[in-house]
């Protein structure tokens, strides 16, 4: 049995990477899991409730860097015979080294928060992250210039582009939505500025056809759930950063390592 532990380390996106290591595991090696209840993953998700009061057989608790310890194969198989506890955060690599099964099977939307988009034209979402980025690392605030050059990748006429932010009085985006207006593009802003609550952000930029992304899991989860076969666009000049330091997060995403997520563009 694996259990997972404050599953509400971090912010939403970085919940849903610990619950898709937590599911992953489990499918892969056919052993039951708990989780806790009371994370917005339940609420937002067809997610199984689980029993988080059932003991377990003298638990060993592991961090990430216990985990990687281990090679895949002996991972999986250990936890078959051996009760865990899982103690996030569990991101990072283990993203690319677990997942093996499309999280969309596990992570379904609940249908009153499934938003249809316009089928009219092409849609682009395009992701900003503010606020905490800021003092996390400026680097991940990406100029007005990187949002340009991936708008002008698509046609004007036959496009519509979605707006999504947490962050309204962010430079960036209030550059792209000046330069969007004023070259008369066909633009919308996230539901979450009419609904106020993020993700009826998230549900509509699972369902885009292509997104501008961000170094923000959010946006990494919106390109991994929702519609299959989506664009994704990155800052090619974020990706050299995290690779010239050797994240093998980002080198993964470069290399298309993972089969669910897949880079089209580094502008």
């Amino acid at each position: 049995m694996v259990k997972i532990e404050n599953i509400k380390w971090g912010r939403f996106s970085n919940r849903l990477l610990h619950y898709n290591f937590l599911r992953q595991i489990s499918i892969l090696s056919d052993v039951e899991f708990i989780c806790d209840n009371d994370w917005e993953g339940n609420q937002y998700f067809k997610c199984p409730i689980t029993d988080h009061s059932k003991q377990l057989n003298i638990p060993i608790t592991l961090t990430d860097k216990d985990i990687l310890k281990f090679k895949k194969e002996e991972f999986l198989e250990y936890i078959k015979h051996q009760d865990i506890i899982l103690i996030p955060p569990l991101m990072g690599n283990l993203f690319h080294i677990y997942t093996d099964t499309d999280p969309n099977i596990f992570l379904e939307l609940k249908d009153e928060y499934k938003i249809n988009l316009k089928q009219d034209k092409y849609s682009v979402g395009i992701h900003f992250r503010g606020t905490d980025f800021h003092e996390w690392n400026i680097k991940a605030c990406l100029p007005f210039t990187f949002y340009k050059n991936s708008i002008n990748l698509f046609d004007k006429d036959k496009t519509r582009f979605y707006l999504f932010t947490d962050d309204t009085g962010y430079g960036s985006f209030l550059e792209t939505k000046k330069y969007l207006k004023d070259n008369n593009y066909h633009y919308e802003l996230g539901l979450s500025n009419k609904e106020d609550s993020f993700i009826y952000d998230f549900s509509q930029l699972m369902n885009c056809d292509a997104i501008i992304s961000t170094p923000s899991t959010f946006s990494i989860w919106g390109g991994i759930l929702g519609k299959k076969n989506k664009r994704i666009i990155h800052s090619k000049d974020w990706i050299d950063y995290k690779v010239k330091e050797n994240d093998p997060f980002w080198i993964g995403i470069r290399n298309n390592v993972n089969k669910f997520y897949k880079i089209s563009d580094e502008i």
